[in-house]
């Protein structure tokens, strides 16, 4: 198998890392005292997933209810998920 270095973002399970020096970093001293002169990392390619998605209903619902007025609410609301719709590819 073809050893490379990692020069991309990469993550493991729930941790994100924007490169191999940000995922070294995390372990203190005394473990990389320890390592074996010949260290690695096995990553495997895969394909892109999204992290998370997005939808107008999902952003909408980020949005404090304080926020819209008392009267018209539910217009506005309609009104901000035809522009959210219309501008951003989901």
């Amino acid at each position: 198998m073809e050893k490379k270095t990692i020069n991309e973002a990469f993550h493991i399970d729930e941790d994100y890392y924007s490169d191999m020096d940000s995922y070294v970093s995390t372990f203190d001293e005394e473990e990389i005292k320890e390592l074996d002169d010949d260290w690695a990392v096995e990553a495997y390619s895969c394909e892109s997933q999204p992290i998370h998605v997005f939808t107008p209903e999902k952003i909408m619902d980020t949005i404090n209810e304080e926020r819209f007025s008392e009267n018209g609410a539910e217009e506005e609301y309609d009104k901000i998920i035809k522009i959210l719709n219309e501008n951003i590819d989901f």
